[in-house]
């Protein structure tokens, strides 16, 4: 599939490298959100690596995009004080080919993911309520050194 843009960042998987987007209320992903971006993962550093979100892996609440080395799969994952509900896609990604990967969540309602424009099979429900005032982090989960290695494009939340 091709890519959106000619455009993105690189990060090494190795020391907390971080586009840090802030805590704008825009980004706080308590109701129904979208989240999207390209990925481009050049290897599997650790059993989860960060694409971009708010608070997750590790934290006690939040929502994100990551990668799962142990599986080879993406996954879509939120969290409140300590209950967790992901979603990885069905099959596993290559290295070094570009994915579109979304995560869409609807609060009390199905929640899904899509891989290059296919819904996958898994899905959560839940109604969490995702109150934080963490940073919108892109390349790096905030929580311990999960970092993605790889190139990420054109993140978008709505």
């Amino acid at each position: 599939m091709a890519k959106f843009t000619n455009y993105s960042m690189s990060f090494d998987g190795v020391d907390a490298d971080e586009i840090n987007c802030g805590n704008d209320s825009s980004l706080l992903g308590s109701g129904d959100f979208t989240i999207s971006t390209w990925i481009k993962i050049s290897s599997f550093s650790s059993s989860w690596e960060g694409i971009c979100g708010r608070g997750f892996i590790g934290a006690t609440t939040g929502y994100g995009l990551f990668s799962n080395g142990s599986s080879s799969k993406l996954g879509f994952q939120v969290r409140e004080g300590g209950n967790v509900q992901e979603i990885y896609t069905d099959n596993t990604v290559s290295l070094d080919t570009w994915y579109h990967f979304v995560g869409v969540r609807v609060s009390g309602g199905t929640s899904n993911i899509y891989l290059n424009g296919a819904v996958q099979v898994a899905d959560f429900t839940e109604s969490y309520t995702i109150a934080l005032s963490l940073d919108f982090i892109i390349g790096h989960p905030k929580t311990g050194t999960l970092d993605v290695d790889g190139q990420v494009s054109d993140v978008a939340f709505w």
